[in-house]
């Protein structure tokens, strides 16, 4: 994985990594994005704490660690940086990382951050620290992870307190929003050995899937309801607008329509989407915790996968959601609108709706369970013309979910920056 000699070099600075650590959809862009970027002629090596469960793994994969520097005095006590390279093999050829690993816990209350940064203009926010705006006063350039997200953050209600900074910076032009990918090769449902295998030109496979997915789960066991299958496959918060699930889901099951979960969170949320599954057995079952592979078998077997979230800079779930057949049904802000074309009657005839969407924030709509109703209404009412729903799972399985337009963007921004 030795660079060529012309190519450049990026380190990516994280603190998760496919498949090393994992909390969310952080690490599966700071794992995927190194082998799209390589192509461009970008090297990356990606800087991540040294946790002892990462470490392990290390360990474990034969990954030989070197020490390329060290010092007794890192803020106040001693660190070292080892570097190896990650491999694993297996799935779809496997995974290839050119990895840094920081070793230094005593760290996490000995910052000793200089006192003469501490202004408006760099370390001090509203009297205490943050280094996140810090870094987005002093960065060279700015990124996130969607055009629309960049634009909500310059506001109040998505910036958080930061959206002087952040509309400073986008005014400039000094930041950028550029979509996420997924990793197709991962994602991919012809050859998942998560599921049976299907793919746009033949769905065959999907129906199979949706079968399993359903005595998995224990639902329909007669199999006599006639609405669709929608997933959902998230952290069980507020933000993901899981409260919004809880009052929409009962018309939606009324009406015909299945449900599986999979998440933890909230204990209040755990405790309403069990209550919820209680009060509809047979069409409403909940998993709580994480399982990878599940979520693999969820997306191939889903006929919708649903996104409320409240803000969401780009998102993967929707994205898994179209490279396998599940529709996703999202709430319009940032990532989720960028990448799901909404299945208006405009948009099924010209051929470019990939799910549905509700409540566009920016044109003075609000995200709220009745907005999520209609939008599941919708989506039942196409799910019973069975060859229109065809033509949009179809379209969705087919537009481009990967790394390759992002990956360029980013190419192109490093070379600005370092031209």
């Amino acid at each position: 994985m030795s660079p060529c000699p012309r190519t450049r070099r990026v380190l990516s600075v994280a603190s998760e990594c496919a498949p090393l650590i994992k909390t969310g959809g952080l690490a599966d862009v700071v794992g995927a994005l190194p082998a799209a970027l390589e192509p461009l002629g970008w090297h990356t090596r990606v800087l991540l704490p040294g946790y002892p469960g990462v470490l392990a793994q290390l360990a474990e994969a034969g990954t030989t660690l070197r020490r390329v520097w060290a010092t007794e005095d890192l803020f106040g006590g001693p660190a070292t940086v080892r570097r190896g390279v990650y491999r694993t093999t297996g799935g779809t050829g496997g995974t290839e990382l050119d990895l840094m690993v920081l070793d230094a816990p005593h760290l996490f209350d000995r910052l000793k951050l200089p006192t003469w940064d501490f202004h408006p203009e760099s370390l001090e926010y509203h009297g205490l620290v943050s280094t996140l705006k810090a870094g987005m006063v002093h960065a060279s350039r700015v990124t996130t992870v969607s055009p629309s997200y960049a634009t909500e953050l310059a506001t109040p209600e998505f910036g958080f307190g930061l959206e002087g900074v952040a509309a400073m910076r986008l005014d400039r032009g000094e930041m950028t929003g550029i979509l996420n990918g997924i990793d197709t090769a991962a994602w991919d449902p012809s050859t998942d050995p998560a599921v049976t295998p299907f793919s746009a030109s033949d769905l065959a496979g999907k129906d199979a899937n949706r079968g399993a997915l359903l005595a998995e789960f224990g639902l329909d066991p007669a199999g006599d309801r006639p609405g669709p299958l929608a997933v959902v496959v998230t952290r069980l918060t507020h933000q993901k607008g899981v409260d919004l699930l809880c009052d929409a889901l009962p018309g939606f099951l009324d009406a015909g329509g299945t449900v599986a979960v999979l998440g933890s969170g909230d204990p209040g949320y755990e405790f309403a989407l069990g209550e919820l599954a209680a009060r509809y057995p047979g069409a409403m079952g909940v998993w709580i915790g994480y399982d990878e592979a599940l979520s693999h078998r969820m997306y191939a077997g889903g006929d919708l996968v649903l996104v409320p979230s409240r803000f969401e800079p780009c998102g993967l779930t929707q994205l898994y959601g179209q490279r396998y057949g599940a529709l996703p049904l999202v709430a319009a802000t940032g990532g989720l609108r960028d990448t799901v074309t909404d299945a208006t009657p405009e948009n099924l005839d010209a051929g470019t709706a990939t799910g549905f969407s509700f409540s566009d924030v920016r044109l003075g709509g609000t995200i709220d369970a009745g907005g999520l109703g209609f939008a599941l209404g919708r989506a039942a009412d196409l799910y019973r013309d069975a060859d229109a729903w065809d033509r949009l799972r179809r379209t969705a399985m087919t537009t481009p979910v990967d790394w390759g337009t992002s990956a360029s963007r980013y190419a192109d921004l490093f070379g600005e920056l370092v031209g």
